[in-house]
Protein backbone atom coordinates (compact mmCIF):
# COMPACT_ATOMS: atom_id res chain seq x y z
CA UNK A 1 0.00 0.00 0.00
CA UNK A 2 2.13 2.75 -1.37
CA UNK A 3 -0.17 5.33 -3.35
CA UNK A 4 -2.09 7.41 -0.98
CA UNK A 5 -4.82 9.83 -3.08
CA UNK A 6 -6.06 12.75 -0.77
CA UNK A 7 -9.24 14.29 -1.49
CA UNK A 8 -10.23 17.70 -0.56
CA UNK A 9 -13.86 17.79 -0.73
CA UNK A 10 -14.73 21.10 -0.13
CA UNK A 11 -16.88 22.71 -3.13
CA UNK A 12 -16.68 25.83 -1.68
CA UNK A 13 -13.30 25.93 -3.19
CA UNK A 14 -15.28 26.96 -6.59
CA UNK A 15 -15.83 30.36 -5.31
CA UNK A 16 -13.51 31.02 -1.91
CA UNK A 17 -10.17 29.19 -2.84
CA UNK A 18 -9.16 28.61 0.52
CA UNK A 19 -5.84 26.08 0.38
CA UNK A 20 -6.70 22.70 2.18
CA UNK A 21 -3.75 23.31 5.33
CA UNK A 22 -5.28 19.98 6.96
CA UNK A 23 -4.81 17.73 4.33
CA UNK A 24 -1.25 19.51 3.24
CA UNK A 25 -0.20 18.23 7.15
CA UNK A 26 -0.88 14.69 6.09
CA UNK A 27 0.98 14.83 3.05
CA UNK A 28 3.66 15.68 4.42
CA UNK A 29 3.57 13.43 7.43
CA UNK A 30 2.76 10.26 5.04
CA UNK A 31 5.40 11.64 2.92
CA UNK A 32 7.83 11.54 5.74
CA UNK A 33 7.01 7.83 6.05
CA UNK A 34 7.73 6.49 2.77
CA UNK A 35 4.26 6.77 0.71
CA UNK A 36 3.64 8.52 -2.58
CA UNK A 37 0.83 11.04 -2.12
CA UNK A 38 -1.17 12.66 -4.50
CA UNK A 39 -3.72 15.33 -3.33
CA UNK A 40 -6.49 16.34 -5.49
CA UNK A 41 -9.78 18.25 -6.19
CA UNK A 42 -12.85 16.20 -7.62
CA UNK A 43 -14.72 19.66 -8.91
CA UNK A 44 -12.05 20.26 -11.31
CA UNK A 45 -10.89 20.70 -14.11
CA UNK A 46 -14.26 19.50 -16.02
CA UNK A 47 -17.83 19.69 -14.64
CA UNK A 48 -18.41 15.78 -14.64
CA UNK A 49 -17.07 15.11 -10.72
CA UNK A 50 -17.13 11.62 -12.24
CA UNK A 51 -15.00 12.17 -15.49
CA UNK A 52 -12.65 13.86 -13.08
CA UNK A 53 -12.11 11.47 -10.34
CA UNK A 54 -11.30 9.07 -13.73
CA UNK A 55 -9.07 10.96 -14.70
CA UNK A 56 -7.64 10.70 -11.15
CA UNK A 57 -7.21 7.16 -10.65
CA UNK A 58 -6.34 6.33 -14.19
CA UNK A 59 -3.07 8.11 -13.66
CA UNK A 60 -2.46 7.38 -10.23
CA UNK A 61 -3.55 3.87 -9.09
CA UNK A 62 -4.63 4.63 -5.31
CA UNK A 63 -4.21 2.34 -2.78
CA UNK A 64 -5.75 3.98 -0.03
CA UNK A 65 -7.80 7.08 -0.31
CA UNK A 66 -8.64 9.96 2.25
CA UNK A 67 -11.29 12.28 2.02
CA UNK A 68 -11.15 15.59 3.26
CA UNK A 69 -14.53 16.94 4.59
CA UNK A 70 -13.62 20.31 5.63
CA UNK A 71 -17.27 22.18 5.49
CA UNK A 72 -20.71 20.51 4.79
CA UNK A 73 -22.27 23.63 4.32
CA UNK A 74 -21.68 27.41 4.29
CA UNK A 75 -23.11 28.02 7.92
CA UNK A 76 -24.84 31.07 6.28
CA UNK A 77 -28.95 31.27 6.43
CA UNK A 78 -29.87 33.83 3.45
CA UNK A 79 -27.52 32.29 0.38
CA UNK A 80 -29.00 33.86 -2.91
CA UNK A 81 -27.38 31.01 -4.72
CA UNK A 82 -28.93 28.35 -2.00
CA UNK A 83 -29.05 24.88 -3.01
CA UNK A 84 -31.36 23.93 0.25
CA UNK A 85 -34.08 25.80 1.33
CA UNK A 86 -36.13 25.39 4.80
CA UNK A 87 -38.96 27.63 6.51
CA UNK A 88 -37.25 31.10 6.53
CA UNK A 89 -33.61 30.55 4.77
CA UNK A 90 -31.90 29.12 2.19
CA UNK A 91 -28.47 27.85 2.51
CA UNK A 92 -25.78 25.75 0.36
CA UNK A 93 -25.47 22.29 1.75
CA UNK A 94 -22.15 19.94 0.81
CA UNK A 95 -22.94 17.16 2.26
CA UNK A 96 -24.94 15.58 -0.88
CA UNK A 97 -22.54 16.22 -3.77
CA UNK A 98 -19.98 14.66 -0.84
CA UNK A 99 -22.03 11.65 -0.54
CA UNK A 100 -21.62 11.16 -4.57
CA UNK A 101 -18.09 11.23 -4.39
CA UNK A 102 -17.77 8.42 -2.19
CA UNK A 103 -20.40 6.28 -3.55
CA UNK A 104 -18.72 6.40 -7.26
CA UNK A 105 -15.68 5.65 -5.22
CA UNK A 106 -17.47 2.79 -3.52
CA UNK A 107 -18.30 1.68 -6.57
CA UNK A 108 -15.80 2.05 -9.14
CA UNK A 109 -13.22 0.96 -6.39
CA UNK A 110 -14.73 -1.43 -3.82
CA UNK A 111 -11.48 -2.55 -2.81
CA UNK A 112 -10.06 0.38 -1.80
CA UNK A 113 -9.95 1.68 1.98
CA UNK A 114 -11.41 5.12 1.79
CA UNK A 115 -11.11 7.20 5.26
CA UNK A 116 -13.16 10.03 6.13
CA UNK A 117 -11.64 13.58 8.42
CA UNK A 118 -11.57 16.99 8.71
CA UNK A 119 -13.42 19.48 10.62
CA UNK A 120 -16.76 18.76 8.74
CA UNK A 121 -16.07 15.06 9.71
CA UNK A 122 -14.88 15.90 13.60
CA UNK A 123 -18.11 17.45 13.94
CA UNK A 124 -20.37 14.95 13.91
CA UNK A 125 -17.77 11.67 13.40
CA UNK A 126 -20.51 8.78 13.75
CA UNK A 127 -23.27 10.29 11.95
CA UNK A 128 -21.35 11.63 9.14
CA UNK A 129 -20.11 8.06 8.74
CA UNK A 130 -23.69 6.50 8.29
CA UNK A 131 -24.93 9.36 6.04
CA UNK A 132 -21.82 8.61 3.44
CA UNK A 133 -21.94 5.25 3.82
CA UNK A 134 -17.98 4.66 4.76
CA UNK A 135 -16.33 2.28 7.30
CA UNK A 136 -13.96 4.24 8.73
CA UNK A 137 -12.86 8.16 9.62
CA UNK A 138 -10.47 10.10 11.98
CA UNK A 139 -11.74 11.91 14.37
CA UNK A 140 -9.39 15.53 15.01
CA UNK A 141 -5.54 15.46 13.48
CA UNK A 142 -4.79 13.07 10.99
CA UNK A 143 -1.02 12.85 10.91
CA UNK A 144 -0.47 10.41 12.88
CA UNK A 145 -3.61 8.16 13.12
CA UNK A 146 -3.55 8.36 9.33
CA UNK A 147 0.21 6.51 9.12
CA UNK A 148 -0.96 4.36 12.27
CA UNK A 149 -4.25 3.62 9.70
CA UNK A 150 -2.15 2.05 6.94
CA UNK A 151 0.28 0.52 8.26
CA UNK A 152 -2.16 -1.84 10.18
CA UNK A 153 -4.33 -1.91 7.19
CA UNK A 154 -5.99 -4.74 6.54
CA UNK A 155 -6.20 -6.16 10.30
CA UNK A 156 -8.95 -4.17 11.26
CA UNK A 157 -8.58 -5.18 15.24
CA UNK A 158 -4.97 -3.37 14.83
CA UNK A 159 -6.52 -0.70 12.52
CA UNK A 160 -9.71 0.06 16.08
CA UNK A 161 -7.02 0.28 18.57
CA UNK A 162 -5.61 3.72 16.42
CA UNK A 163 -6.25 6.62 18.57
CA UNK A 164 -8.88 9.12 16.87
CA UNK A 165 -10.58 6.18 14.70
CA UNK A 166 -13.99 6.10 14.18
CA UNK A 167 -15.77 2.80 12.40
CA UNK A 168 -19.13 2.11 11.40
CA UNK A 169 -19.04 -1.79 11.37
CA UNK A 170 -20.05 -4.25 13.67
CA UNK A 171 -22.22 -1.54 15.72
CA UNK A 172 -19.55 0.93 15.30
CA UNK A 173 -17.16 2.56 17.89
CA UNK A 174 -14.53 5.33 18.68
CA UNK A 175 -11.28 5.66 20.45
CA UNK A 176 -10.00 8.67 22.20
CA UNK A 177 -7.85 11.48 20.60
CA UNK A 178 -4.19 11.88 21.76
CA UNK A 179 -3.02 15.40 22.88
CA UNK A 180 -1.96 17.40 20.38
CA UNK A 181 1.52 18.78 20.73
CA UNK A 182 3.74 20.80 18.00
CA UNK A 183 6.73 17.92 18.60
CA UNK A 184 8.80 19.19 15.44
CA UNK A 185 9.22 21.32 13.19
CA UNK A 186 6.24 21.21 10.29
CA UNK A 187 6.87 21.08 7.09
CA UNK A 188 7.13 23.90 5.01
CA UNK A 189 6.68 22.66 1.98
CA UNK A 190 3.24 23.55 0.30
CA UNK A 191 1.07 21.57 -2.43
CA UNK A 192 2.13 22.58 -5.86
CA UNK A 193 -1.41 21.53 -7.16
CA UNK A 194 -3.29 24.56 -5.03
CA UNK A 195 -0.78 27.11 -5.55
CA UNK A 196 -3.09 29.11 -7.07
CA UNK A 197 -4.73 29.67 -3.90
CA UNK A 198 -1.83 30.64 -2.24
CA UNK A 199 -1.35 33.39 -4.44
CA UNK A 200 -4.47 34.32 -4.86
CA UNK A 201 -6.12 33.97 -1.34
CA UNK A 202 -3.24 33.66 1.30
CA UNK A 203 -0.60 31.34 2.44
CA UNK A 204 -2.09 29.46 5.42
CA UNK A 205 0.19 29.56 8.58
CA UNK A 206 -0.67 27.46 11.70
CA UNK A 207 0.69 29.20 15.18
CA UNK A 208 -1.21 27.37 17.84
CA UNK A 209 -3.95 25.08 18.49
CA UNK A 210 -6.39 25.35 21.27
CA UNK A 211 -9.64 27.63 21.79
CA UNK A 212 -10.23 28.53 24.97
CA UNK A 213 -13.25 30.40 24.71
CA UNK A 214 -17.22 29.63 25.26
CA UNK A 215 -18.87 30.66 22.55
CA UNK A 216 -22.59 29.03 22.35
CA UNK A 217 -22.68 28.33 18.31
CA UNK A 218 -18.68 27.38 17.76
CA UNK A 219 -17.25 23.77 17.02
CA UNK A 220 -13.27 24.90 17.49
CA UNK A 221 -12.92 24.02 21.30
CA UNK A 222 -14.67 20.60 19.34
CA UNK A 223 -11.92 20.58 16.72
CA UNK A 224 -8.64 21.94 18.29
CA UNK A 225 -9.64 21.40 22.23
CA UNK A 226 -9.72 23.97 25.11
CA UNK A 227 -6.07 23.41 25.71
CA UNK A 228 -3.53 26.00 24.08
CA UNK A 229 -0.23 24.89 22.46
CA UNK A 230 2.07 26.96 20.72
CA UNK A 231 4.52 26.79 18.43
CA UNK A 232 8.10 28.67 19.10
CA UNK A 233 8.36 32.04 17.36
CA UNK A 234 11.57 30.96 15.97
CA UNK A 235 10.39 28.30 14.01
CA UNK A 236 7.39 30.54 13.07
CA UNK A 237 9.81 33.07 11.44
CA UNK A 238 12.13 30.56 10.08
CA UNK A 239 8.76 29.15 8.14
CA UNK A 240 8.20 32.55 6.74
CA UNK A 241 11.52 33.38 5.62
CA UNK A 242 11.57 30.09 3.56
CA UNK A 243 8.09 31.03 1.84
CA UNK A 244 9.65 34.44 1.31
CA UNK A 245 12.48 32.95 -1.19
CA UNK A 246 10.23 30.14 -2.18
CA UNK A 247 7.21 31.59 -3.39
CA UNK A 248 7.70 35.10 -4.59
CA UNK A 249 4.14 35.49 -6.20
CA UNK A 250 2.77 35.66 -2.19
CA UNK A 251 2.20 38.96 -1.00
CA UNK A 252 -0.52 37.77 1.60
CA UNK A 253 -0.17 35.00 4.48
CA UNK A 254 -3.05 34.35 6.80
CA UNK A 255 -1.94 32.87 10.38
CA UNK A 256 -5.14 30.22 10.89
CA UNK A 257 -5.71 30.35 14.96
CA UNK A 258 -8.97 30.18 16.10
CA UNK A 259 -8.44 33.40 17.66
CA UNK A 260 -4.60 35.35 17.52
CA UNK A 261 -4.62 36.94 20.87
CA UNK A 262 -6.02 34.13 23.42
CA UNK A 263 -5.29 33.20 25.84
CA UNK A 264 -3.11 36.93 25.78
CA UNK A 265 -0.89 39.34 24.83
CA UNK A 266 2.31 37.75 25.30
CA UNK A 267 2.86 35.10 22.74
CA UNK A 268 0.70 37.29 19.77
CA UNK A 269 3.36 40.05 20.80
CA UNK A 270 6.53 37.99 20.86
CA UNK A 271 5.61 37.10 17.58
CA UNK A 272 4.53 40.23 15.63
CA UNK A 273 7.89 41.56 17.22
CA UNK A 274 9.87 39.26 15.67
CA UNK A 275 8.41 39.08 12.39
CA UNK A 276 9.27 43.10 12.19
CA UNK A 277 12.70 42.33 13.63
CA UNK A 278 13.24 40.03 10.84
CA UNK A 279 12.08 42.50 7.75
CA UNK A 280 9.11 40.26 6.80
CA UNK A 281 6.37 42.92 7.05
CA UNK A 282 8.44 44.32 4.17
CA UNK A 283 7.46 41.03 2.36
CA UNK A 284 3.77 40.18 3.39
CA UNK A 285 0.55 41.21 4.75
CA UNK A 286 -0.70 39.26 7.53
CA UNK A 287 -4.57 38.71 8.76
CA UNK A 288 -6.10 36.73 11.02
CA UNK A 289 -9.05 36.58 13.45
CA UNK A 290 -8.88 38.71 16.75
CA UNK A 291 -11.28 38.67 19.96
CA UNK A 292 -11.79 42.79 21.14
CA UNK A 293 -10.31 41.75 24.09
CA UNK A 294 -7.43 41.42 25.51
CA UNK A 295 -6.17 44.18 23.09
CA UNK A 296 -4.28 47.65 23.75
CA UNK A 297 -3.02 51.05 22.18
CA UNK A 298 0.64 49.13 22.07
CA UNK A 299 -0.84 46.19 20.89
CA UNK A 300 -2.81 47.93 17.87
CA UNK A 301 0.57 50.31 17.30
CA UNK A 302 2.91 46.57 16.65
CA UNK A 303 0.55 45.60 14.24
CA UNK A 304 0.23 48.09 12.51
CA UNK A 305 3.57 48.87 12.11
CA UNK A 306 3.90 44.54 10.95
CA UNK A 307 1.09 45.73 8.34
CA UNK A 308 -1.38 43.33 9.66
CA UNK A 309 -5.46 43.55 8.61
CA UNK A 310 -7.56 42.09 11.72
CA UNK A 311 -10.71 40.16 11.47
CA UNK A 312 -12.67 40.74 14.79
CA UNK A 313 -14.72 38.29 16.33
CA UNK A 314 -17.29 40.18 17.70
CA UNK A 315 -20.58 38.67 16.77
CA UNK A 316 -23.01 40.98 18.46
CA UNK A 317 -22.83 44.91 20.03
CA UNK A 318 -25.62 43.99 22.75
CA UNK A 319 -24.44 42.88 26.35
CA UNK A 320 -27.45 40.87 26.66
CA UNK A 321 -26.95 38.92 23.40
CA UNK A 322 -22.70 38.72 24.58
CA UNK A 323 -23.52 37.41 27.85
CA UNK A 324 -26.65 34.93 26.89
CA UNK A 325 -23.81 33.30 24.29
CA UNK A 326 -20.60 33.08 26.73
CA UNK A 327 -18.88 35.52 25.09
CA UNK A 328 -15.65 36.60 27.12
CA UNK A 329 -15.77 40.20 26.29
CA UNK A 330 -18.64 43.15 26.35
CA UNK A 331 -19.90 45.94 24.02
CA UNK A 332 -17.13 48.42 25.95
CA UNK A 333 -14.60 45.81 24.72
CA UNK A 334 -15.63 46.22 21.42
CA UNK A 335 -15.76 49.79 21.29
CA UNK A 336 -12.64 50.37 22.78
CA UNK A 337 -10.64 48.34 20.30
CA UNK A 338 -12.42 49.60 17.69
CA UNK A 339 -11.97 53.40 18.81
CA UNK A 340 -8.02 52.59 18.91
CA UNK A 341 -8.31 51.30 15.19
CA UNK A 342 -9.84 54.14 14.38
CA UNK A 343 -7.62 56.57 15.87
CA UNK A 344 -4.11 54.46 14.14
CA UNK A 345 -6.63 53.67 10.75
CA UNK A 346 -5.94 49.65 11.07
CA UNK A 347 -7.03 47.71 8.68
CA UNK A 348 -9.98 45.15 10.36
CA UNK A 349 -13.16 43.72 9.49
CA UNK A 350 -16.18 43.49 11.95
CA UNK A 351 -17.82 40.01 11.86
CA UNK A 352 -21.27 39.88 13.65
CA UNK A 353 -23.85 37.62 13.71
CA UNK A 354 -27.58 38.91 14.13
CA UNK A 355 -30.29 36.51 15.10
CA UNK A 356 -28.56 34.55 18.05
CA UNK A 357 -30.12 33.41 21.77
CA UNK A 358 -31.23 36.52 23.23
CA UNK A 359 -31.78 38.83 20.20
CA UNK A 360 -34.67 40.79 20.40
CA UNK A 361 -36.13 43.78 18.72
CA UNK A 362 -34.25 46.16 21.16
CA UNK A 363 -30.57 44.63 21.32
CA UNK A 364 -31.03 44.12 17.08
CA UNK A 365 -32.03 48.07 17.22
CA UNK A 366 -28.73 48.67 19.53
CA UNK A 367 -26.36 46.59 16.83
CA UNK A 368 -27.42 48.56 14.21
CA UNK A 369 -27.61 51.95 15.40
CA UNK A 370 -23.70 51.74 16.71
CA UNK A 371 -22.58 49.81 13.17
CA UNK A 372 -23.81 53.25 11.82
CA UNK A 373 -22.34 55.33 13.91
CA UNK A 374 -19.61 53.69 12.84
CA UNK A 375 -19.58 53.47 9.24
CA UNK A 376 -17.45 51.50 6.60
CA UNK A 377 -14.66 53.46 5.63
CA UNK A 378 -11.21 52.33 3.61
CA UNK A 379 -9.72 50.44 6.42
CA UNK A 380 -13.17 49.39 8.43
CA UNK A 381 -15.54 47.09 7.25
CA UNK A 382 -18.73 44.93 8.09
CA UNK A 383 -18.92 41.19 7.42
CA UNK A 384 -22.10 39.67 9.41
CA UNK A 385 -24.24 36.42 8.56
CA UNK A 386 -27.72 35.53 9.64
CA UNK A 387 -29.39 32.76 12.05
CA UNK A 388 -26.38 30.19 14.14
CA UNK A 389 -26.03 26.94 12.23
CA UNK A 390 -27.06 24.60 15.16
CA UNK A 391 -24.03 21.59 15.50
CA UNK A 392 -24.28 18.76 17.19
CA UNK A 393 -22.12 19.20 20.79
CA UNK A 394 -22.02 22.88 20.82
CA UNK A 395 -23.59 24.75 24.18
CA UNK A 396 -26.37 26.41 21.27
CA UNK A 397 -27.05 22.48 20.47
CA UNK A 398 -27.30 21.75 24.14
CA UNK A 399 -29.47 24.43 24.54
CA UNK A 400 -32.04 23.71 22.12
CA UNK A 401 -32.11 20.24 22.87
CA UNK A 402 -33.10 20.90 26.94
CA UNK A 403 -35.58 23.72 25.75
CA UNK A 404 -36.83 22.76 22.75
CA UNK A 405 -40.45 23.36 23.47
CA UNK A 406 -39.58 26.74 24.15
CA UNK A 407 -36.87 27.72 21.58
CA UNK A 408 -39.32 25.84 19.00
CA UNK A 409 -40.19 29.28 17.01
CA UNK A 410 -36.32 29.92 16.91
CA UNK A 411 -35.49 27.28 15.32
CA UNK A 412 -35.51 26.58 11.62
CA UNK A 413 -34.62 23.75 10.02
CA UNK A 414 -34.84 20.17 11.15
CA UNK A 415 -32.48 18.29 14.00
CA UNK A 416 -31.37 15.45 12.61
CA UNK A 417 -28.76 12.78 13.59
CA UNK A 418 -25.66 14.25 14.36
CA UNK A 419 -27.44 17.88 13.33
CA UNK A 420 -25.91 17.08 9.67
CA UNK A 421 -28.40 18.93 8.03
CA UNK A 422 -28.91 22.75 7.86
CA UNK A 423 -30.73 24.15 10.96
CA UNK A 424 -30.37 27.52 12.37
CA UNK A 425 -31.24 29.41 15.48
CA UNK A 426 -32.38 32.50 14.64
CA UNK A 427 -34.51 35.44 17.02
CA UNK A 428 -36.73 37.43 16.92
CA UNK A 429 -37.53 35.91 13.40
CA UNK A 430 -36.57 33.65 10.36
CA UNK A 431 -33.34 34.63 8.88
CA UNK A 432 -34.77 35.69 5.56
CA UNK A 433 -37.21 37.81 6.85
CA UNK A 434 -34.71 39.56 10.08
CA UNK A 435 -32.25 40.10 6.96
CA UNK A 436 -35.48 41.90 4.83
CA UNK A 437 -35.54 44.52 8.44
CA UNK A 438 -31.57 44.77 8.43
CA UNK A 439 -31.64 45.29 4.21
CA UNK A 440 -34.27 48.47 5.72
CA UNK A 441 -31.53 49.91 8.08
CA UNK A 442 -28.33 49.51 6.70
CA UNK A 443 -27.05 51.36 3.55
CA UNK A 444 -24.25 48.52 3.35
CA UNK A 445 -26.61 45.94 3.89
CA UNK A 446 -24.59 42.59 2.62
CA UNK A 447 -25.69 40.35 -0.17
CA UNK A 448 -24.80 36.71 0.52
CA UNK A 449 -23.55 35.32 -3.25
CA UNK A 450 -21.42 32.19 -2.64
CA UNK A 451 -22.06 31.30 -6.22
CA UNK A 452 -20.03 29.82 -8.81
CA UNK A 453 -21.11 30.37 -12.40
CA UNK A 454 -19.34 28.13 -15.21
CA UNK A 455 -17.40 30.59 -16.30
CA UNK A 456 -15.59 31.03 -13.33
CA UNK A 457 -15.16 26.96 -13.05
CA UNK A 458 -13.48 26.96 -16.47
CA UNK A 459 -10.98 30.05 -15.92
CA UNK A 460 -10.06 28.15 -12.08
CA UNK A 461 -10.26 24.59 -14.06
CA UNK A 462 -7.73 26.12 -15.97
CA UNK A 463 -5.35 27.34 -13.53
CA UNK A 464 -5.94 24.44 -11.53
CA UNK A 465 -4.25 22.27 -14.42
CA UNK A 466 -1.65 24.73 -15.12
CA UNK A 467 -0.70 24.20 -11.24
CA UNK A 468 -0.62 20.39 -11.82
CA UNK A 469 2.45 21.26 -15.10
CA UNK A 470 -0.41 19.43 -17.09
CA UNK A 471 0.29 21.08 -19.92
CA UNK A 472 -1.28 19.49 -23.16
CA UNK A 473 -4.82 19.98 -20.66
CA UNK A 474 -3.87 23.28 -19.94
CA UNK A 475 -3.94 24.28 -23.70
CA UNK A 476 -7.16 22.81 -24.38
CA UNK A 477 -8.96 23.97 -21.63
CA UNK A 478 -7.69 27.25 -22.33
CA UNK A 479 -8.52 27.24 -25.98
CA UNK A 480 -12.17 26.56 -24.76
CA UNK A 481 -12.40 30.02 -22.90
CA UNK A 482 -14.20 32.66 -24.63
CA UNK A 483 -11.52 36.03 -25.34
CA UNK A 484 -12.89 37.41 -21.73
CA UNK A 485 -11.98 34.51 -19.44
CA UNK A 486 -8.48 33.99 -21.75
CA UNK A 487 -7.25 37.62 -21.12
CA UNK A 488 -8.24 36.84 -17.20
CA UNK A 489 -5.97 33.67 -17.34
CA UNK A 490 -3.01 33.87 -19.24
CA UNK A 491 -1.19 35.90 -16.95
CA UNK A 492 -0.85 32.78 -14.39
CA UNK A 493 -1.10 30.30 -17.06
CA UNK A 494 2.18 32.31 -18.73
CA UNK A 495 4.00 32.49 -14.88
CA UNK A 496 3.32 28.69 -14.77
CA UNK A 497 5.10 27.61 -17.90
CA UNK A 498 8.13 30.29 -16.88
CA UNK A 499 8.37 29.01 -13.52
CA UNK A 500 8.78 25.07 -14.73
CA UNK A 501 11.41 26.61 -17.51
CA UNK A 502 8.48 25.91 -20.74
CA UNK A 503 9.49 28.67 -22.24
CA UNK A 504 8.75 27.90 -26.15
CA UNK A 505 5.51 27.24 -25.21
CA UNK A 506 5.08 30.75 -22.89
CA UNK A 507 5.85 32.11 -25.92
CA UNK A 508 3.43 30.63 -28.24
CA UNK A 509 0.79 31.43 -25.47
CA UNK A 510 1.13 35.04 -25.55
CA UNK A 511 1.06 34.96 -29.54
CA UNK A 512 -1.76 33.46 -29.53
CA UNK A 513 -3.47 35.68 -26.75
CA UNK A 514 -1.87 38.78 -28.99
CA UNK A 515 -3.63 38.01 -31.77
CA UNK A 516 -6.90 36.87 -29.67
CA UNK A 517 -6.62 40.28 -28.36
CA UNK A 518 -5.95 42.25 -31.27
CA UNK A 519 -8.74 40.95 -33.37
CA UNK A 520 -11.23 41.37 -30.72
CA UNK A 521 -10.54 45.01 -29.98
CA UNK A 522 -11.07 46.73 -26.58
CA UNK A 523 -8.25 44.96 -24.60
CA UNK A 524 -5.71 47.65 -24.68
CA UNK A 525 -4.93 47.33 -21.14
CA UNK A 526 -4.35 43.59 -21.67
CA UNK A 527 -2.37 44.00 -24.47
CA UNK A 528 -0.07 46.21 -23.06
CA UNK A 529 0.71 43.60 -20.50
CA UNK A 530 1.52 40.73 -23.10
CA UNK A 531 3.50 43.04 -24.78
CA UNK A 532 5.32 43.83 -21.31
CA UNK A 533 5.63 40.04 -21.12
CA UNK A 534 6.93 39.27 -24.30
CA UNK A 535 9.41 41.72 -23.48
CA UNK A 536 10.63 39.96 -20.70
CA UNK A 537 10.84 36.63 -22.57
CA UNK A 538 13.20 38.75 -25.22
CA UNK A 539 15.32 39.81 -22.25
CA UNK A 540 15.75 36.10 -20.78
CA UNK A 541 16.74 34.94 -24.48
CA UNK A 542 19.13 37.31 -25.04
CA UNK A 543 22.75 36.04 -24.55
Amino acid sequence: MRNILLLYTDPQYLVNQVYPLGLDRIAASLRSHGYEVQLDYPFLPGPSVAQNLAATISRFRPHCIGLGIRNIDTTMACEAYGNFHGPGFSTRYFLPEIKTICSWLKSELPDVPLVAGGGGFTISPEAMLEELGLDFGIRGEGELAFAEFLRCWPDKNKVKTIPGLVWREQGGGSNPRLLYTFDKPLSWHREPSFRYALEHVALPVQLKRGCNQGCSFCVEPMLEGRRIVHRPVAEVIEELEQYASTYTDVRKIFFVDTEFNIPDLTYATALVEGLVQAGLHERFRFASQFLPRPFTPEFARLLQQADFSLIFTCDSFADPVLAQNGMSYRQEDILRTLDICEKLGLDHTVDLIFGLPGETRKTLDETLSLMLDRPPTSWRRYEYTIGARIYQGTPLHRMVQNNASQEEAHIHGRMTPGMLEPCFYCSPKPPLDLKEDIDAVLPFALEFRNGSDEAARQRLGVRWLADQHRWDETAQHFFELDTKSQAAVYGYVFKSLVRENQIDMARSLLEYVWQELTDQGGFDQELAMVGHFLGLLNEMETP
